[in-house]
C-alpha cells in the first residue's frame, strides 16, 4: 500500500501529511491535528453502506487475509473454487483468530481446534465432539466482487442490502490500478469534496470553479455531473512532463476541459467517468473510502482506461499510467485539509458553493435518525 501515513506497531499514524506541511511552514500542530475524531466529526465513524476491502486480486484461491475494518478484526479468504467471504476474525468455539486458519475446499477452518465453517458459516466439523455446538456459526458478511475490486456492506444492525454496486468496466478497458492512503478523516469528506466546486480553483489549481451540469438522486445512489477546466501545462509538470516546455505537444489543448459524471453509491464507492478527448481515451475512476476504525480512514484511488473510436490502442499503457498519476497527485492536495479541518453541521456557506445542502439530505440516510449531517443552512 502507498501511504503517506507511516505507522506504529499499534497502527497510530506517526507521520501524517498535515504534519508534513505544517512541519515545513514551522507550525506545531499538536494543537489541532491531533484532536479525536469524535470531537471533529458529530457522528458515528461508521455510515451504513459498501466499501472496498480488497482488490480481488489480493486474495488467490484457497488464500486468505486479514483485515481491519470499521473497528473489527476480520479475515477475507476465497474458497478453493473461486468464491470470495468475510467474516468476522474470532472462532466463536474458543476464539481463534481465522486468519492463522486454513482454506479448505469450501470451509475454512480454525487453527486451534479445526473446527471447520461452510460459506454459510455453519459448523461442519468439530473434531473429537460427538454434537457440534450450536453456538458454533459464524455470520458471513455481504460482499460483492465487481471491477476488480471486492466490497463488503456495512450495516449497523445487521440488515442486508437492499442494492448493489453495478458493474461499470467493460471490454477493452485497461487492468484496474489502485493506490491507497490511511488518513485521519471521516469517509463524508470524499463525498462532500466531489460537490466542492470552488476548491477546484483554491486547492488544485483549475482555471474556474467547476459548473454543475445535472443532479440526479435516486435513493442510496447519487449523480451529478460537472465540468472542469484545468491548465495542460500544469497537469504536465505535476508528472515532471513539460515543467519547461514553452509550448505544448500538437494536439494538446491549452486548457483542458472535461464533461465527468460522478456517481456516489453512499458514502463509500465514488465512481468518475470522462473522456479525454485530445488523446481519444475513456477514464473510470474510482474514489472509495472505508472507515479502519474511530479514528483512521483508508482512501482509494482506482483507476482504467479504454481507447475510444479513432485512438491508438498503443498508447493505452501511457494514458494509464498519466490517469494513475495524475488523480493521486490531484487528490493529495486535499489530505492535510481533511486531517486538520472540522466538520460544520451548520456551514456559513456562500452562493458559490456546489450542492452541499443536497449532499447532506442525501448522505443522512446512511447515518442513524437524527444523528448524521444535518442540512445546511440554504
Amino acid at each position: 500500500m502507498t501511504s503517506p501515513t507511516e505507522t506504529t506497531p499499534t497502527g497510530a499514524p506517526a507521520t501524517t501529511p498535515i504534519a508534513k506541511a505544517a512541519a515545513e511552514a514551522d507550525i506545531d500542530v499538536t494543537t489541532f491535528s491531533r484532536k479525536p475524531l469524535r470531537k471533529r466529526y458529530p457522528f458515528t465513524p461508521y455510515p451504513n453502506g459498501w466499501f472496498i476491502i480488497a482488490m480481488s486480486s489480493e486474495v488467490k484461491p484457497g488464500g486468505l487475509k486479514p483485515l481491519r475494518y470499521f473497528g473489527r478484526e476480520l479475515v477475507l479468504y476465497r474458497t478453493e473454487s473461486g468464491k470470495p467471504m468475510l467474516v468476522d476474525a474470532v472462532c466463536p468455539h474458543l476464539g481463534g483468530h481465522l486468519a492463522l486458519g486454513t482454506v479448505m475446499g469450501e470451509t475454512i477452518q480454525c487453527p486451534f481446534h479445526n473446527f471447520r465453517y461452510d460459506c454459510s458459516g455453519v459448523c461442519v466439523e468439530a473434531p473429537f465432539a460427538k454434537k457440534i455446538p450450536p453456538a458454533a456459526r459464524l455470520k458471513p458478511w455481504p460482499i460483492q466482487e465487481v471491477d476488480g475490486v471486492i466490497v463488503a456492506f456495512y450495516d449497523r444492525d445487521g440488515n442486508d442490502p437492499t442494492w448493489d454496486i453495478p458493474a461499470t468496466l467493460g471490454e477493452g478497458f485497461s487492468d484496474p490500478q489502485c493506490q491507497s492512503w490511511d488518513l485521519r478523516t471521516h469517509v463524508i469528506e470524499m463525498a462532500e469534496n466531489s460537490v466542492d466546486a470552488t476548491h477546484a480553483v483554491t486547492v488544485h489549481g483549475a482555471n474556474a470553479p467547476t459548473a454543475l451540469l445535472s443532479n440526479d438522486e435516486r435513493g442510496p445512489v447519487w449523480q451529478v455531473g460537472w465540468r472542469h477546466w484545468w491548465p495542460m501545462k500544469r497537469a504536465l509538470a505535476q508528472l515532471n512532463l513539460g515543467a519547461k516546455m514553452n509550448k505544448l505537444p500538437p494536439g494538446f489543448p491549452e486548457v483542458l476541459e472535461i464533461d465527468y459524471v460522478i456517481t456516489f453509491h453512499g458514502l463509500g464507492y465514488i465512481h468518475l467517468a470522462f473522456d479525454l478527448q485530445f488523446v481519444k481515451y475513456q477514464v473510470h475512476y474510482r474514489v472509495c473510502s472505508t472507515p479502519i476504525d474511530a479514528e483512521t480512514t483508508e482512501l482509494r484511488s482506482i483507476s482504467a482506461v479504454r481507447p475510444m473510436e479513432g485512438a491508438s490502442p498503443h498508447i493505452k499503457p501511457m494514458v494509464a499510467g498519466f490517469i494513475k498519476e495524475w488523480t493521486a497527485r490531484e487528490l493529495s492536495p486535499d489530505f492535510p485539509i481533511w486531517e486538520s479541518k472540522d466538520y460544520l453541521r451548520r456551514p456559513a456557506l456562500c452562493d458559490a458553493d456546489g450542492p452541499f445542502g443536497k449532499m447532506r439530505k442525501w448522505a443522512a440516510q446512511f447515518f442513524p435518525e437524527g444523528e448524521g449531517p444535518l442540512p445546511s443552512r440554504a
